[in-house]
């Protein structure tokens, strides 16, 4: 699998799928999928209480694709503190 922890991001596709409203965005940064995710998070319950399910494509300028879930609490992040950029490199050094 190519290196996904040091490719550099060319886009972020996020569907909302528990979000109300079931919003869909594109970001070009993690930085700017942070700031989506956290908006989303206002209406997220807290950590420990449940979660709004934040479905995700990650392009990388290399090529590479990586697609899952991230589960959304209020705040922006999962419920270990993670924020999505986190999530997906610690399953590219996992995988």
């Amino acid at each position: 699998m190519p290196d996904m922890a040091k490719a550099p991001v060319s886009l972020i596709r996020l569907h909302g799928v528990e979000v109300p409203g079931s919003p869909e965005a594109v970001a070009s940064s993690w930085d700017e999928a942070s700031r989506i995710l956290t908006a989303w998070g206002e209406t997220a319950p807290p950590a420990h209480h449940g979660y709004h399910k934040v479905d995700f494509q990650v392009l990388f300028a290399n090529g590479t694709e990586y697609g899952g879930r991230f589960d959304l609490q209020h705040g922006g992040r999962e419920s270990d503190g993670a924020t999505l950029e986190a999530h997906v490199h610690t399953f590219a050094l996992c995988h």
